[in-house]
């Protein structure tokens, strides 16, 4: 038998990127833009695909299980169902332009936005109103291929964000240390010689053990860049097109270019809600270069020869294709 897959209901857009690199800037922007949905991120549809990376689900099994996700978060969404009423979190509706049109689809019951009897006018309303969903995806691109399988009219943008900065970010955070034994973390974890392996180090488990807390964060990001590169140049170009870089430095110092950009290949327009988007993320703003030099000096307080010489090559790398 085959997996008959749910159709899409939206223009689907993804931002991804590694954990700390400023997705959250990026997805807020988006939600400033009109007729825009709320933020989503759902850790359980993000263990499909790294499930699919280890073989342990197949591309059809894959794809349906997350066409199937993405097009209820869609419907539910649209009707007032999972609404997120906290305040402080950056999916909540109260980070929305129009947090009022959230209520409304909650409290109608008479209209499309009902569910039920009225659940078919509101897959024909979500289709005629041409709703932009979107949704945050970590790890880079280390599962683009089933992604863009899964959804071939998705259009994402990829965060690239200075090596440097990422590995200082992880070292804060403590993600090569005690950070995967906290029972909310949300990245895929195993046990493998009576050690905590996260997803990022599978393949290279004897090796990870070994290495001390920074060391192991500058090898995580290094084998998610090799992976992600893998990944890029097996796309088609079709795809490639598709997929659209956003270098952080340049976005929080001119997000207006990448607004504009957005907004032409979304066929939107901003909204005035972008503004207080702009004040509360401090948007524009200059990225101090001397920073770089500090945490620069308190990664090699800890860093091996040999994960300062990776960290160098990174950065070289990274500079060398944003020139």
């Amino acid at each position: 038998m085959d997996y008959i897959n749910k159709k899409e209901l939206a223009q689907v857009v993804f931002v991804a990127g590694a954990t700390r690199s400023g997705k959250i800037i990026l997805s807020r922007i988006l939600s400033g833009l009109n007729n825009t949905e709320n933020i989503r991120y759902d850790p359980l549809t993000e263990q499909f695909p790294c499930l699919h990376r280890l073989k342990k689900m197949d591309d059809e099994t894959c794809k349906f299980l997350l066409k199937y996700s993405v097009y209820h978060m869609i419907y539910d969404n649209y009707i007032g169902r999972n609404t997120n009423f906290r305040p402080n979190d950056f999916t909540s509706i109260w980070n929305t332009p129009n947090p009022q049109k959230f209520f409304n689809r909650l409290l109608d019951t008479e209209s499309g936005y009902g569910d039920g009897i009225q659940g078919d006018n509101a897959i024909e309303s979500i289709i005629e109103s041409k709703l932009i969903f979107h949704m945050m995806l970590h790890y880079q691109l280390m599962h683009i291929k089933i992604i863009f399988k899964s959804f071939p009219n998705a259009i994402i943008y990829y965060l690239k964000k200075n090596p440097l900065d990422l590995v200082y970010s992880w070292l804060k955070k403590n993600y090569g240390g005690s950070f995967y034994e906290n029972p909310r973390v949300a990245t895929m974890i195993f046990k493998y010689k009576g050690h905590i392996i996260p997803y990022y180090a599978v393949g290279w488990e004897d090796l990870f053990i070994t290495l001390n807390d920074t060391d192991k964060i500058i090898y995580m990001v290094n084998h998610m860049n090799k992976v992600s590169e893998i990944e890029y140049d097996d796309l088609s170009d079709d795809y490639k097109i598709r997929l659209k870089p956003v270098y952080f430095d340049d976005l929080v110092e001119k997000p207006e270019l990448y607004v504009n950009q957005i907004c032409k290949d979304l066929n939107t327009k901003k909204t005035s809600y972008l503004n207080k988007i702009y004040e509360e993320e401090n948007l524009p703003r200059k990225i101090d270069l001397k920073q770089r030099e500090i945490k620069l000096i308190e990664i090699k307080k800890t860093a091996s020869k040999e994960g300062l010489a990776l960290l160098d090559k990174m950065m070289e790398k990274f500079e060398s294709n944003n020139k």
